[in-house]
């Protein structure tokens, strides 16, 4: 059975969608796996965050969660700068990540016929597990 060592936690800090980082969690707390949750300011979106840092994020995104939730589990928290899809691929490649666990943002038919989501964008940039849960 797979059982990955580090589980990559890429999440966006301006949507407040945060239900499925709960799921990822559990799974990691599951596999005993250690936990790198990163955000990347992506130039397509402006670098709308230039000034956060690893302690801002994390008190970001404990925000959405009940504190219990990061107990017990080894969780880093990182930031990048550029694309997402090449940050999470480089960041997987020099950080020996197994997995990455990713929510899936739902969008209409429109949207999603001209451009790719960022799970997406991941799932297709990266040559590991991908586990994509939905909204």
């Amino acid at each position: 059975m797979f059982n990955p060592d580090t589980i990559l936690i890429p999440v966006e800090i301006d949507v407040d969608e945060f239900h499925w980082l709960s799921t990822a969690l559990q799974f990691s707390r599951r596999v005993t796996a250690d936990v790198y949750i990163l955000f990347v300011n992506d130039a397509q979106a402006g670098y709308r965050h230039p000034a956060i840092d690893a302690e801002e994020l994390e008190a970001r995104v404990q925000v959405h969660l009940d504190p219990k939730e990061l107990q017990g589990l080894s969780v880093k928290f990182v930031i990048a700068k550029g694309d997402v899809s090449d940050c999470v691929k480089k960041f997987c490649a020099e950080n020996n990540i197994d997995m990455i666990a990713t929510g899936h943002k739902h969008h209409s038919r429109i949207y999603g016929s001209l451009f790719d989501t960022t799970d997406e964008g991941i799932i297709d940039a990266v040559e590991i597990p991908v586990l994509v849960i939905p909204k």
